[in-house]
């Protein structure tokens, strides 16, 4: 039997900025198991982009930190957490930014890609029924000639079975961007 101690998130976690990557270790579950997991995922830093609806906030660039951590385990359950912050500047107020957490519920491995589903359990879109989220990431390696770390945006806001859907069948994507300042790891 599987026992699961949550390590509590420390308040860095939510107060990070861009130049202050969270650390997967501190949302990482730790648990008393035989044995190692067959799959693991993890990352933290920070990426740019313009808002996914520019009719909303046009040309705006925002900052997302994030962080995650997931382990696949020989049953094929899947344990994780993560954490994302949206920075948008002086439009947070307007309902633009915020931070939120949740759990990883389903992991697929493809080579140095990691297709992670799971729900919110804080912050925005943490609303049951519809607070089922999935997201991908890709590790090109840590080499100074490799390429950056790819992480997606995450699709938020959806109804149960989701998450599990995303990770079985790996669509729809949701965009990328190159993440700065952080890694991120895929094994299996």
């Amino acid at each position: 039997m599987r026992r699961l101690a949550l390590i509590p998130l420390l308040a860095f976690v939510f107060a990070c900025n861009d130049s202050q990557p969270m650390a997967p270790d501190d949302l990482a579950p730790q648990l008393s198991v035989a044995g190692a997991p067959v799959q693991t995922a993890s990352g933290s830093g920070n990426f740019q982009g313009r808002f996914v609806n520019p009719a909303v906030f046009p040309g705006r660039i925002l900052g997302r930190t994030f962080a995650f951590a997931a382990k696949k385990w020989a049953d094929g359950s899947v344990t994780g957490q993560w954490t994302r912050h949206l920075h948008c500047g002086p439009f947070e107020q307007s309902g633009c930014g915020g931070k939120s957490h949740g759990v990883v519920t389903c992991m697929t491995v493809i080579g140095n890609t990691a297709y992670l589903g799971g729900y919110a359990t804080s912050g925005r879109f943490s609303e049951p029924p519809n607070n089922e989220v999935g997201w991908f990431v890709v590790d090109n390696g840590e080499g100074a000639n490799d390429p950056p770390d790819i992480m997606s945006l995450q699709w938020v806001e959806f109804e149960p079975g989701f998450a599990q859907s995303y990770c079985d069948t790996q669509q729809p994507e949701p965009g990328f961007r190159e993440i700065s300042g952080g890694d991120i790891t895929v094994d299996g």
